[in-house]
């Protein structure tokens, strides 16, 4: 299920990615793009939290592992594989929006792929056994922000 997620995911941000002519609502000035892919890097941050309180979590086949509250291979798999993809995004996004070559329509399609990205990695964190006053940042972890350090 969470395959199928990443690849539908996948596919939003391209078929998102070629319409975005199509009476967007993306910014208008490079200002705005610059602050809207800024806003989608910390919607990434307070995403992410979630997938590092997973990623804490034992594997369920470990003794004493306590189901849901466990970590199966296929959802850390499905979660690397968001994140390199959203950090991507998000990079390719960042450098565009500083690019003074790149058009009007070219920052228009990197913004809302870095949204469809963004969308995609909260809707895979948010899908999550966590436990619901865990969705803070772990103890001492200070890798949010960025590629899971733990995973790439």
């Amino acid at each position: 299920m969470i395959k199928k997620a990443i690849a539908l995911g996948f596919f939003a941000v391209i078929f998102l990615t070629g319409f975005t002519g199509c009476g967007s609502m993306e910014p208008k000035t490079v200002k705005q793009a610059q602050t809207a892919v800024i806003e989608v890097r910390l919607g990434y941050g307070v995403a992410q939290r979630a997938a590092l309180v997973y990623l804490k979590y034992p594997r369920c086949d470990a003794p004493g592992a306590l189901a849901p509250f466990c970590t199966k291979q296929e959802v850390v798999d499905a979660i690397k594989r968001a994140d390199k993809l959203t950090i991507s995004i998000l990079d390719a996004a960042e450098a565009a929006v500083r690019a003074p070559e790149f058009g009007e329509s070219q920052i228009d399609a990197v913004v809302t792929s870095a949204r469809a990205a963004l969308k995609l990695f909260k809707d895979l964190s948010d899908k999550l056994p966590v436990k619901p006053d865990s969705k803070a940042a772990p103890a001492g972890d200070t890798k949010l922000g960025g590629i899971l350090p733990s995973i790439a």
